[in-house]
């Protein structure tokens, strides 16, 4: 494991196939978890951006999500890269909690 592995978590291929998420589920998901170093502004900055993300059968998948949240980092509306991983990992157990039964 490298020293980038050992701060930001493994480098993913996250997951293409899209799944049902409802704007109700994103606002818990990324609220509920209570990710301490996000403020409530970058928690809903989090959660518009994925709900407008969604398509427009209100799928979204890791993917695009990782993709949104590293966009979010890119224009300095997240913090942190230790930010963006702490919610790719809360949505990555919620999917497999969901979708993986």
């Amino acid at each position: 494991m490298g020293i980038f592995d050992s701060i930001f978590g493994k480098t993913h291929t996250w997951s293409p196939v899209e799944k049902l998420v409802s704007r109700q589920e994103i606002r818990q998901i990324v609220s509920h978890f209570k990710i301490p170093s996000l403020t409530k502004e970058e928690e809903g900055i989090i959660e518009g951006a994925i709900d407008t993300r969604r398509r427009g059968d209100g799928t979204i998948s890791l993917r695009q999500i990782d993709e949104t949240l590293r966009q979010l980092r890119r224009e300095r509306k997240l913090s942190s890269d230790v930010d963006r991983v702490s919610v790719m990992k809360v949505f990555e157990k919620y999917f497999h909690t969901k979708f993986n039964k």
